[in-house]
């Protein structure tokens, strides 16, 4: 028995729904894969734009100026930035650190003496924030909180209040890398939203 034209007819039908049913899966193939590039994209953006930006803050190297860029005084010269002086008295390294109340420090030391002189009309906050060590590799060293028992209390500059025209005495102590050497010190103007620096070549 012969369906004749309905079978033809349900035939089509069958045909039709599934060209539509693989119409449907390729356009989904598609999407999907548009979705993917498309987030690939948005990926890569914020990658590069991560980079460009790590790239940006290289680009300044350590101590806030590329060390082509400063220009460093020596010891004992006074050096002015902003509203305030400063003067590196002495400087020196140390494989050990000694204290009337505390048990000798062995380690690798850079200590700093300096006078601090405040220029401006109002009084500042002094403490070691404002000071860093450079080294010859552009390596950036900060004062070491664990070495103040073995500063002189009367150059102990921790929050140390400095009215106008006042000249403190200070002394700082950096814990540095093995073989560090060709240090030189930066200098800050005290205030934490600036970021104007001078700077002192040590001498060793």
């Amino acid at each position: 028995m012969s369906l004749g034209g309905k079978g033809r007819l349900v035939g089509r039908k069958i045909l039709m729904g599934c060209g539509g049913l693989a119409i449907l899966g390729v356009l989904g193939i598609v999407a999907v894969g548009c979705l993917a590039v498309l987030s690939s994209s948005g990926s890569d953006t914020a990658d590069s734009s991560i980079e460009g930006n790590e790239s940006a803050q290289d680009d300044g190297g350590s101590g806030g100026q590329p060390a082509e860029e400063r220009q460093a005084v020596p010891v004992g010269e006074n050096l002015t930035v902003a509203d305030v002086a400063w003067q590196v008295t002495n400087a020196r390294q140390a494989n050990q650190l000694t204290s009337e109340f505390q048990e000798p420090k062995q380690g690798n030391f850079v200590v700093v003496d300096f006078a601090f002189t405040n220029n401006g009309s109002e009084a500042v906050t002094l403490d070691s924030e404002s000071l860093a060590l450079i080294d010859g590799e552009d390596r950036t060293f900060e004062t070491d909180n664990e070495t103040f028992g073995y500063i002189d209390p009367a150059k102990d500059i921790f929050l140390d209040q400095v009215n106008p025209g006042v000249t403190q005495q200070g002394e700082v102590i950096f814990t540095v890398a093995p073989g560090a050497s060709d240090f030189t010190l930066e200098l800050g103007d005290t205030d934490m939203f600036s970021d104007e620096n001078g700077y002192v070549d040590l001498g060793f």
